[in-house]
């Protein structure tokens, strides 16, 4: 889908959210356009909503809402200057107002351009402690409430000095990533920095290399205390529950395993069966159970296919743990990261196939451990491609690089299965019987 005059207009610019007046134009523009397109708004999308924006949005306008949805019909000033406001889209026949600038229509929607529209992150040398989260809500919401003199906060900053320190001051914002973003502020002296972006427990703040603490400010925004001179903000968002529930299924798999591996040691060896034939009917005779061969052969590989499965679960969950922890902190590229962490997960598929899926082998180790890697050469080189391809046309998205990797590797899964079995770990056959023929 291409981009309309609109939305192609928001793209170019670099500048403020966009917010959208009638429940028609935000459904089609709001809820859409920032998916398709990238383009900041404020009218959230569907439940994927923090409380304190969804309480916000109710609080600072007395109007019906349905409860998954949070826009505006006609908001104040305040509420345009706390969420960065600086573009409208509206109907033809509903300007927002006096002073706004028409930029382009299309299809009976018109795009405003608010000239007085602040910075997405200002220093602020004024703030009141409000330790009640519905009374800072109120108070943000009443429409007197001016938000570029002073700064409402939920708990004390911790600065040395009171609020009100003369001087002037500035605060360059920068989006490193979905995630994360950096903030360059020279400041007189004591103040507090406010970044018009949602304030969540999980954000995470540095100034100059130490942590720091994000603060609730205005309610629904960020505030990140600083000294006077020049600093560093690095911000990042992380969510706990994303590498717990990832240290779960790694635990999970890890039983799975355990117990295919109690259950493969209380097997006799191949060796003390009582079939000597091939390892199809070792595993499956054919006296045992009246099948035939093709039969036996088909059971065997569904064995292994499952046990393929399970092998290859256990080596995603060490390739896609070791490649988060790379790219989600910024210590690598992502093509570098994918690298390290689709090797890690190689070694451990080696051994894991080798001992417990196919159960056969090269007699020379060195000539089955390169058509192993060789093998995995070809997956990688895929992961790469998809990889960068996807980081060259998105950008550092952490949610479609990892979308990107699982459409690779699933198809990558079957070529190896297929090549594993045939190539790297052929059944050992033993070798036919010399005809005997008695004497005359």
């Amino acid at each position: 889908m291409q981009p309309d005059s609109i939305a192609r207009t928001l793209q170019e610019q670099d500048g403020g959210r966009y917010l959208t007046f009638g429940p028609g134009v935000v459904y089609d523009r709001g809820s859409n356009d920032m998916l398709l397109f990238h383009n900041e708004s404020t009218d959230g999308y569907g439940s994927i909503q923090l409380l304190r924006y969804w309480s916000f949005v109710r609080a600072a306008q007395r109007i019906p809402l349905e409860y998954h949805r949070s826009f505006f019909v006609h908001p104040p000033d305040q509420v345009l200057d706390l969420l960065q406001v600086e573009w409208v889209v509206a109907p033809a026949d509903a300007a927002p107002g006096p002073g706004w600038i028409e930029v382009t229509r299309q299809q009976g929607s018109v795009l405003y351009r608010r000239p007085s529209a602040p910075p997405r992150a200002s220093l602020v040398t004024n703030w009141s402690v409000v330790p009640d989260p519905d009374r800072a809500r109120a108070m943000v919401a009443d429409p007197g409430f001016d938000p570029s003199s002073t700064v409402i906060l939920e708990r004390d900053p911790g600065l040395s000095s009171a609020p009100g320190s003369d001087g002037a001051g500035s605060a360059r914002f920068a989006w490193r990533s979905d995630n994360a973003a950096e903030v360059e502020v020279d400041s007189p002296g004591p103040a507090v920095v406010l970044v018009r972006n949602a304030y969540d427990s999980n954000w995470r703040a540095t100034v100059d290399g130490r942590p720091a603490p994000v603060l609730a400010a205005d309610y629904l925004l960020q505030g990140v205390p600083v000294g006077p001179g020049h600093h560093s903000i690095v911000l990042s968002y992380r969510d706990r529950s994303i590498g717990l529930g990832l240290l779960g299924s790694a635990l999970a798999l890890l039983a799975l395993l355990a117990g295919a591996l109690a259950l493969r040691i209380r097997r006799p060896p191949f060796e003390d069966r009582p079939s000597a034939g091939p390892l199809a009917e070792q595993e499956m005779p054919v006296a045992a159970h009246g099948l035939e061969p093709a039969r036996i052969q088909g059971r065997v590989d569904f064995r292994r296919l499952v046990r393929f499965g399970v092998v290859s679960v256990i080596a995603t969950v060490v390739d896609f743990g070791i490649f988060n922890l790379l790219v989600i902190p910024k210590l690598l590229s992502p093509v570098v990261a994918t690298t390290i962490s689709y090797s890690a997960g190689t070694v451990a598929s080696y051994f894991l196939n080798k001992w417990f899926t196919f159960r056969g082998g090269r007699d020379s180790v060195v000539h089955e451990f390169g058509l192993f890697v060789l093998i995995n050469v070809v997956g990688l080189a895929m992961n790469n491609g998809a990889v960068a391809l996807v980081a060259h046309a998105m950008g550092d998205n952490t949610l479609l690089l990892n979308l990107a990797k699982l459409a690779a590797g699933a198809a990558t899964w079957a070529l190896k299965f297929l090549t594993f079995k045939r190539w790297v770990f052929p059944e050992q056959r033993p070798a036919a019987a010399s005809p005997h023929r008695g004497s005359a």
